[in-house]
């Protein structure tokens, strides 16, 4: 199927060498540009540090060739969830290789503040919205204060999330309590 779809299948599991600490991503495909350094940069911006790569090239039969890339990676920030780091980023980079998702910082968001690519997504088109209107100083410093502060980003998607959603049946909760007296 990997031949026929040209989309790389993709598989997370735990290191059995060092579960918990590290995970191995396994990458098969049958791309003949397929340029590792973009997957490391990608996984990078989502928050996963490649430690090893091990590539397997193999030529079955007539067919075309096929390779199977092994990747050790582990949570730049703190120990690796392997179930929720599967869950978040895997949809995240069949997006990035199909080109449907935007590759930089903000992808971070994905694992760091717990949120969907599409979520994620949202944000960055009101990143771009603020930096258009000139309520941030540009987009590239909304998205670095975005990235550095994950828990933020989620309360400000959360906040977005209830002001735009058109079966809303009430307000958002008051996170910041009642108004001080005047």
């Amino acid at each position: 199927s990997v031949r026929a779809s040209g989309v790389a299948e993709l598989d997370l599991a735990d290191d059995p060498a060092a579960p918990g600490r590290f995970g191995i991503l396994r990458l098969f495909h049958a791309d003949r540009d397929f340029i590792l350094g973009e997957w490391v940069r990608s996984l990078g911006r989502l928050g996963l540090a490649v430690h090893d790569v091990e590539q397997i090239d193999l030529q079955p039969g007539n067919g075309a060739p096929l390779a199977l890339v092994s990747l050790r990676v582990r949570d730049e920030h703190g120990p690796l969830d392997l179930a929720r780091t599967a869950a978040m980023t895997l949809p995240a980079l069949h997006r990035l290789q199909a080109g449907t998702l935007v590759d930089d910082e903000l992808n971070a968001l994905i694992p760091r503040a717990g949120l969907t690519w599409r979520q994620v997504d949202a944000l960055r088109a009101c990143v771009g919205y603020a930096a258009q209107c000139g309520a941030v100083p540009s987009r590239t410093a909304a998205v670095a204060a975005l990235a550095r502060q994950p828990q933020s980003a989620h309360l400000l998607w959360e906040d977005f999330a209830a002001n735009s959603h058109p079966m809303a049946p009430a307000p958002p909760p008051d996170r910041y309590g009642p108004a001080p007296a005047a």
